[in-house]
């Protein structure tokens, strides 16, 4: 953390931003300002082949309105008057997302019930005998489109992957002319998911538009790798579709089963002031834990922490063992670590042991959580509470990174 820095704005390509580093930016933007401006340059996309930008019009769309389904704030930059483009092309630049967003204002500034359907795109006004969909390009549609349902089946094969998001592990697109557009779910407007979609939200069937879809699932490996998958199906008009979430797993590489913030502060022991995490780990991984004090769970955790000395000297990373209090950091008997060497501090306000907690969505609050975690704040291991196969499971995480 610099002293000072109030925010953050980020100017990029918009074929430059993976999912990983919105999520990223999403997680500093709920502490921080942060801005994301992307060089959208033209909504032509033979002038963007002309001047050799190396991406397409749809593609910063898309970048924009993932970037928007996480509540950062979005920008964009045009170059108005590009070679070979008329008045009327550069005047037309103000795209269909600005246009259906201004009808919208514009029909509820005169009492007409307007929306911009979240799963569509489409602007839509409320008409007497329901939603009517708008095109602002050509005819308005006479009535709003058939609809479907779709139901989504999830069995976890890994525990820590219990309910997986919406946009951190899957997505639903629509494939229109060949090409797919992403739904979006975000600020709960107009449908039941809101902004917290998971795989336990589509349980329950879900309304959609007739037509094909694309499910793509995903699992970011520690490596960086991401394990894919996609399934194309159907939405038929007044039948449900069952379609199964599989996230696929592997056995020579670590998923990431959580994000937390390295900059987190705690208070390190014999020092008067808060630093971050990241101040002592440095970069790449670590292991972290939040510990009670005397209480069996904890005790066991600690003895099997001191069972893997040799194996954590040998990783070479740095071990964080934190207390919950001044009080309990006092009465812990380092005896119980063995040859772990370890750095030493507090939890102060219980901030550590909620970030960890939260970022692996675990509800629990039960003490010890240990986690091994990376510099860019990914979650790689976490268990909280009492766990008799803790050595066995940090040996073969450790032995993997």
């Amino acid at each position: 953390a610099c002293p000072g820095v109030v925010g953050l704005i980020v100017g990029t390509r918009p074929d430059c931003m993976p999912d990983d580093l919105l999520d990223y930016l999403a997680r500093l933007a709920s502490r921080r300002f942060v801005l994301v401006e992307y060089g959208v340059e033209s909504t032509l996309d033979r002038t963007l082949v002309r001047v050799n930008r190396g991406h397409t019009y749809e593609e910063s769309v898309e970048a924009i309105r993932r970037t928007a389904a996480r509540g950062v704030y979005t920008g964009a930059h045009l170059i108005l008057g590009l070679p070979g483009e008329s008045r009327e092309e550069t005047l037309a630049h103000a795209d269909a997302l600005s246009r259906d967003i201004f009808f919208v204002a514009a029909c509820r500034s005169f009492g007409i019930a307007a929306r911009r359907d979240v799963l569509t795109g489409k602007a839509q006004y409320m008409g007497a005998d329901g939603w009517v969909d708008v095109m602002l390009d050509g005819p308005v549609a006479e009535r709003e489109s058939p609809k479907g349902f779709l139901r989504m089946r999830y069995e976890a094969a890994d525990a820590r992957l219990a309910n997986p998001d919406y946009y951190r592990h899957f997505t639903i697109s629509r494939i229109e002319d060949g090409r797919c557009r992403l739904l979006e779910f975000s600020g709960g407007d107009a449908t039941e998911l809101g902004a917290d979609a998971s795989a336990s939200s589509f349980s329950r069937s879900f309304e959609l538009e007739e037509g094909c879809y694309l499910l793509t699932s995903g699992n970011r490996m520690a490596s960086g790798k991401v394990l894919s998958r996609g399934v194309a199906f159907r939405i038929e008009e007044g039948r449900t579709t069952d379609v199964d979430l599989v996230i696929r797993a592997a056995d020579d590489d670590i998923g990431v089963v959580g994000f937390i913030d390295a900059e987190c502060l705690y208070l390190p022991e014999g020092a008067a002031e808060e630093r971050s995490l990241l101040s002592t780990t440095g970069r790449g991984y670590f292991l972290l834990a939040v510990v009670g004090s005397g209480d069996e769970p904890t005790n066991h955790a600690l003895r099997d922490l001191a069972s893997l000395s040799s194996d954590l000297e040998a990783w070479g990373r740095p071990v964080v063992i934190l207390n919950r209090s001044a009080e309990d950091a006092a009465k812990f008997d380092r005896a119980l670590l063995g040859g772990v060497k370890a750095s030493y501090g507090v939890d102060a306000g219980g901030k550590v042991a909620a970030m960890l907690c939260e970022g692996c969505k675990s509800s629990s609050r039960t003490m010890p959580v240990v986690a091994v975690c990376d510099s860019f704040g990914r979650v790689v291991y976490f268990t909280q509470g009492y766990n008799t196969s803790l050595a066995d499971q940090l040996r073969n995480v450790i032995h993997k990174l």
